[in-house]
């Protein structure tokens, strides 16, 4: 019987040895995590939300070129329907259009054009500024200016004018294509300013 002492205090020294090895794991696997936790917080310092933001940046000022645009489109799109037009005749009504946008200008030509925007600004010939980020995206962050001019806006509509004119939509179609313009779509992604 003397044996039965020793195989108990042997169990009990496997139990106490399982004990401590075990903590040794939980305590090493804390220790990964964190160092894993703070090289994940210096990833995130070091690019990913400036990606983010750069991103958001773009989708606004892009929002932004489409709501401009599409103010100048729906000013003058009555004008446009059912007519064949040459580029001069649509630059002309766009550049009327853009006048009675313009902070420069005190009166207005036409009535359905008139109305200063508290998100945009419009300055002749070609600044659109963008006057304020939403919100949500806090106050510090800058959305620069987008350069687009009434001839780029005219040009635009000019050559869509035939395939957007049995379209439904007859304006937003105008604006799609004034926004599929090269020179339009790197001034959007230009955030650089």
């Amino acid at each position: 019987m003397p044996d039965k002492p020793e195989s108990s205090s042997g169990f009990l020294f496997m139990i106490a040895g399982l004990g401590v090895a075990s903590s040794l794991v939980v305590i090493f696997a804390l220790r990964v995590f964190s160092q894993r936790e703070g090289s994940d917080s210096l990833y995130a310092n070091n690019g990913y939300p400036q990606v983010q933001q750069t991103a958001t940046i773009k989708i606004i000022r892009k929002a932004m070129a489409e709501e401009f645009v599409g103010t100048v489109v729906n000013c003058i799109s009555t004008s446009l329907q059912d007519q064949i037009l040459t580029e001069q005749k649509v630059t002309e009504y766009v550049i009327d259009a853009l006048e009675n946008f313009s902070v420069s200008s005190n009166n207005s030509n036409n009535k359905k054009c008139y109305g200063k925007n508290h998100v945009w600004t419009f300055t002749l010939p070609c600044k659109l500024t963008i006057n304020r980020p939403p919100a949500w995206l806090g106050g510090n962050i800058k959305l620069g200016d987008i350069n687009i001019c009434g001839t780029t806006i005219a040009a635009g509509i000019h050559s869509a004018l035939g395939g957007c004119a049995n379209s439904s939509g007859f304006a937003a179609c105008l604006v799609s294509s004034v926004l599929a313009n090269n020179d339009v779509q790197k001034e959007i992604n230009n955030i650089s300013q």
